[in-house]
């Protein structure tokens, strides 16, 4: 039973069904709490948590829009002021991935669908009896956290060794010892601490975005590209992560990679068009010109009267040597917003195809914009110079 005590307690529930939301919030009054805040997706609850100071439980479902449950304990575990927060995680499937996930991201417990108020009830006691009863393991790393935040580094170091020497096969205490070395700004010593917790368990989220970050600072690509490869299989529903692997893929000539990160954005953020715009860029500007297109087609369905999305178009087409095609891509942009790039658009277009007094007259108006630009005062150039070339060619036949 829930004693008197832990029945006052402020929980936070969030789940993107709405029936699953009434069927919690039933359990919950139930089994007698009384303060219980509902919400619809992890963004909101985690908003919640950072506007209240006396949230005491969190129960969450692992999958859900905008913030995924998983992403959500993972912003609580990374704040100072909910890293212990007590978190039950809600699943409707258990596998040895997803477990291993979800235990180094330290939720205190998972629940599986369905489930009944009397399995609710022992996942609540369980998870409040731990959190007033921490075991050996994690007094000395708590311990040692104190002694951090009071910048006692020589200490934390010894209380994160004895907590090592004690439970060897635990990762947390090398992640946290990493932590600590990047504080200090010591980053090969945190850099061997992140990679020794990822061995003991490569599914280890914040180790390897630890390393994530040591290995940007220092440059090394190729680590880089491995550890944001294996973030991005564990937690897929991160976009920032999967457009910085996408982009680190195309540098290192690792197309296949970067092409399933982008596809798995499109599926993730379909609606989110500044995304979408980012995506096809970067397909057009690695040369998968189908699935550029196909982007941005997409786009302009959306919104068909955006001249960035038509002139990003007309680059596809051209391209493609769809020139004619390209060409009514541009011209529709030019009526909805004239501007010097539009007309270096077409006046390159017209060169491809010989076609130079039509080229003159774009570069003509790009200079009638920008005076100073230099790109088309050289094109006119050189166009006046094929001109006379040719006129001198033909008077020498004559």
């Amino acid at each position: 039973m829930i004693n008197e005590i832990n029945r006052n307690i402020k929980i936070v529930i969030a789940d993107d069904i709405g029936s699953m939301r009434r069927v919690l919030l039933s359990m919950l009054r139930y089994l007698g709490f009384r303060s219980i805040v509902v919400t619809e997706d992890g963004l909101e609850a985690w908003n919640t948590l950072k506007d209240n100071d006396d949230i005491d439980l969190v129960i969450a479902d692992w999958n859900m829009p905008y913030m995924t449950g998983i992403e959500l304990l993972h912003e609580a575990r990374s704040s100072r002021k909910y890293e212990k927060l007590p978190f039950i995680m809600i699943t409707g499937e258990i596998d040895e991935k997803r477990i291993a996930h979800a235990a180094e991201m330290d939720v205190d417990a998972y629940i599986l669908k369905p489930f009944d108020p009397r399995q609710l009830e022992d996942k609540i006691n369980t998870v409040l009896y731990n959190r007033d009863h921490p075991s050996d393991y994690q007094k000395i790393l708590d311990r040692a956290m104190e002694l951090r935040k009071e910048k006692n580094y020589p200490q934390a170091i010894k209380y994160y060794e004895t907590a090592i020497n004690l439970y060897p096969e635990k990762a947390a205490a090398y992640f946290r010892m990493g932590q600590l070395f990047e504080e200090r700004g010591d980053y090969k010593r945190a850099e061997s601490a992140y990679e020794k917790a990822v061995s003991i368990n490569s599914m280890y989220i914040k180790a390897l975005d630890g390393l994530v970050r040591i290995y940007t600072m220092s440059g090394n690509k190729r680590k880089l590209f491995e550890a944001l490869r294996k973030l991005t299989d564990l937690s897929q529903e991160n976009v920032d992560r999967q457009l910085k692997l996408a982009r680190l893929a195309f540098e290192l000539e690792e197309a296949p990679t970067a092409k399933s990160s982008l596809n798995r954005i499109i599926k993730l953020v379909p609606d989110n068009e500044k995304i979408l715009l980012e995506v096809g860029t970067l397909f057009l500007q690695n040369d998968m010109l189908d699935e550029a297109e196909t982007v941005f087609n997409r786009l302009l369905a959306k919104n068909p009267r955006d001249a960035t999305y038509l002139n990003y178009m007309g680059d596809v087409l051209t391209t493609r040597k769809k020139y004619d095609n390209a060409r009514e891509f541009y011209l529709k942009s030019l009526k909805i917003a004239e501007n010097e790039h539009i007309h270096l658009r077409l006046a390159n277009l017209y060169l491809t195809i010989a076609a130079k007094r039509l080229a003159e007259h774009h570069l003509q108006s790009v200079l009638c914009i920008n005076p100073d630009s230099r790109e088309a005062g050289k094109a006119l150039r050189d166009i006046d110079a094929a001109i006379a070339e040719a006129r001198r060619k033909q008077t020498s036949n004559e």
